[in-house]
């Protein structure tokens, strides 16, 4: 029935996504807020003259364009802790500075995406670390197999080719200057023409209302940036201990009644109970405030025109969060309970198999899933039981089913890279819609840029990764063997925009 399936996909699926109801978590509903909050502090932050100011003060460090790239991917490996604030605050903070230097939009997408997800996947500390821990030590204790789960977690981490082999490359890129397929072209236009977004397309534009550069320079205050962003780190770092530090109180005081071993109140630990999209949110909102603050003190702006910058600004990022919310209906209407597309791959592609294939093959089957359903974290927890227990049945005739065996590695390293690979891919990945609307990227035109980009890396990870390492070669000579195929494919097949 076309008319009921057309009102069932906005009545139920459009706004069950934003309400959730049933959820005590309120997931979706706080990441719209944030994101809303993080484009209120940046409209402030723009009008009030604090971007023009760091945007002039990052300027005398960097002199070319390949600078302010290199910049961008610095900043992207230094906020590790979480995806989406990494993809959020670096994005929206570097945009008028490669604006300057004229890196295209795609560029800057780009640069943010592949650092967001990479970094804070294969990051000792984040808040992926706990999630990924949890589907581990879940799978191994439905195997009977005992021992130290995070230290199978550190061993997998070399075996994971993909978000490793990204990271460089993403460098090569910024550092050499060379790029290849859409993104050569996107680089020429913004060089010859100036055209930072394509014609026609979705672009993010500055709040209105102070653009004028002869006010903008009576009132350019490195602070105006400084105050809104400080905060928004610092109380983001602190929310997370505290949130988590009270999420493990409450557990030791359940454990302490069942009998059990108190967990020990440490980074790791305090990061793997926090609870990060309630701390974004109330960061993100405290740090608009901030902004606010800031620019009335500093008689930057009046407060009128304050709040005015404030709302254009949190108006910027209704694209985003329409995009988004979409995504997530997508999503949905492909997870188990409706088409099941995961299912059917997997039942389709989970065929007996000889153990030295299962790294390469679950890191196809993780891109397949997560560029169907456009989530890395349900991916995962999908896949990672289901892969661990064939490859351990696989093992086990062999008298060689030992927890860090390196084909078991390989398989748990290969779901958690194949999952952040489709999800770079995948139109309706919540990271790529978020990285898109922080850079002022067309949605489209990124992912369709990043595609080659992450086509090229994941090709080298199996070809130079999954595939030897199944049949007994050590990740610490694949790497670096990945790593200069990689150099070399972009210094002898791409090519300099500025040549063009």
């Amino acid at each position: 029935n076309l008319f009921l399936g057309f009102v069932h996909t906005l009545d139920t699926f459009v706004i069950h996504e934003i309400v959730e109801p049933g959820s005590t978590s309120y997931s979706h509903m706080m990441i719209i807020m944030f994101t809303m909050f993080l484009g209120a502090m940046v409209g402030v932050m723009s009008a009030g003259g604090g971007t023009a100011a760091l945007v002039n003060r990052l300027s005398r460090y960097a002199s070319k364009r390949e600078h302010s790239q290199v910049m961008t991917w610095f900043l992207g490996l230094i906020v590790f802790f979480d995806d989406y604030a990494n993809s959020l605050l670096v994005g929206s903070s570097m945009r008028p500075f490669t604006d300057r230097m004229k890196v295209s939009r795609e560029k800057l997408a780009f640069l943010v995406d592949s650092t967001a997800a990479p970094v804070s996947g294969i990051a000792i500390i984040s808040t992926w670390v706990g999630v990924e821990i949890g589907y581990i030590a879940d799978t191994y204790a439905s195997l009977g197999m005992t021992g130290d789960y995070y230290t199978t977690f550190l061993y997998s981490l070399p075996y994971r080719f993909y978000p490793l082999q990204l990271l460089a490359f993403v460098w090569m890129v910024a550092y050499i200057g060379n790029d290849f397929g859409s993104m050569l072209k996107a680089e020429t236009r913004a060089i010859a023409y100036g055209q930072l977004v394509r014609p026609g397309r979705f672009n993010v534009t500055e709040v209105e209302g102070h653009a004028e550069s002869g006010e903008l320079a009576r009132r350019q205050l490195l602070r105006n940036a400084l105050v809104p962003l400080a905060v928004l780190l610092g109380l983001a770092m602190i929310g997370l201990w505290w949130t988590g530090t009270i999420e493990i109180n409450r557990l030791n005081m359940e454990r302490g009644q069942l009998g059990q071993a108190e967990l020990k109140v440490n980074f790791q630990n305090v990061l793997e109970h926090s609870s990060p999209n309630r701390v974004l949110l109330i960061t993100s909102f405290l740090a608009s405030i901030a902004a606010v603050v800031s620019c009335s003190l500093s008689k930057s702006l009046p407060l009128s025109e304050c709040v005015e910058a404030w709302a254009n600004g949190a108006k910027s990022m209704f694209l985003a969060i329409l995009i988004l919310v979409l995504a997530w209906s997508v999503a949905t209407v492909c997870d188990q309970e409706h088409l099941n597309t995961a299912g059917v791959l997997v039942e389709l592609l989970s065929e007996k198999l000889s153990p030295n294939w299962m790294p390469t093959i679950t890191f196809l089957l993780a891109a397949v899933v997560s560029f169907a359903t456009g989530s890395s974290w349900s991916t995962m927890g999908l896949l990672m039981p289901l892969s661990i227990s064939l490859t351990y049945s696989l093992l086990v005739p062999l008298n060689e089913a030992d927890p860090n065996h390196h084909l078991m590695l390989g398989t748990i390293g290969g779901v958690l890279a194949g999952a952040i690979f489709g999800d770079h891919c995948s139109p309706i990945s919540d990271t790529t819609v978020l990285s898109s609307a922080a850079s002022g990227s067309d949605h489209l035109d990124h992912v369709l840029t990043q595609i080659p980009y992450a086509l090229t890396v994941a090709g080298v990870s199996v070809l130079f990764g999954y595939l030897p390492v199944g049949f007994g070669f050590q990740p610490y000579i694949l790497l670096p063997v990945g790593l200069v195929v990689l150099f070399l494919i972009l210094f002898f097949y791409g090519r300099s925009a500025e040549t063009e």
